[in-house]
């Protein structure tokens, strides 16, 4: 899981660095660590990243 995880950390400085480029906001993009069996978190999550969303958008 090490790698994987280094490896992902790398693809999502990327991914924010193609957003920049694209003039895409880069708090559009988020992610977290979640675990199949915490269902609750990603609800939690989920709603927080939308409230900032809509924050983003006004």
């Amino acid at each position: 899981y090490d790698a994987g995880n280094y490896k992902w950390r790398r693809r999502a400085q990327m991914i924010r660095y193609i957003l920049d480029e694209m003039g895409i906001d880069q708090r559009r993009f988020k992610h977290e660590w979640v675990s199949a069996s915490e269902g609750s978190k990603f609800q939690r999550l989920m709603n927080e990243f939308h409230e900032e969303l809509s924050e983003i958008k006004e």
